[in-house]
């Protein structure tokens, strides 16, 4: 900002005014914290039609709310990946369990009209450890 503004400059804290200057110049990124508020400064140069840069044309957006969401949703992704872990490593454990019972039915002797049940209840039991197995991939890469 110039010093050819002063009814503006009067408006903005010296402090915030230097942090402004400092990121139209690239000295500072491009965000500043007043206060309790979170600004995002963009600056475009001004040219005339022969391309001399006469001045800079300044946006500072008030994007406190919008930081606050994105951290938000952070926590919230954060949170989310934590229970998904712990529902995959739970279940992933109660489908061996379901699986060791399922040997030691497999190994009793039945009535061959029992024997497809069992056999049904062993893949159903495999084919979500499986998935289990595919979630806990796909969440890793």
């Amino acid at each position: 900002m110039s010093a050819d503004r002063p009814i503006e400059r009067a408006r903005i804290d010296p402090v915030a005014a230097e942090r402004v200057d400092a990121i139209i110049t690239g000295e500072r990124r491009p965000e500043l914290r007043i206060d309790d508020r979170i600004y995002r400064v963009s600056t475009s140069p001004l040219a005339d039609v022969q391309g001399v840069e006469y001045g800079r044309h300044v946006v500072i957006q008030d994007v406190t709310k919008q930081v606050q969401y994105d951290r938000l949703m952070e926590r919230h992704n954060e949170q989310l990946e934590t229970l998904n872990e712990m529902l995959r490593h739970d279940i992933r454990n109660d489908t061996m369990v379901a699986l060791g019972w399922a040997e030691v039915l497999d190994e009793t002797p039945f009535e061959t009209e029992t024997a497809p049940f069992l056999d049904r209840i062993d893949q159903s039991v495999r084919h979500i450890a499986d998935l289990t197995q595919i979630a806990t991939e796909l969440g890793a890469a």
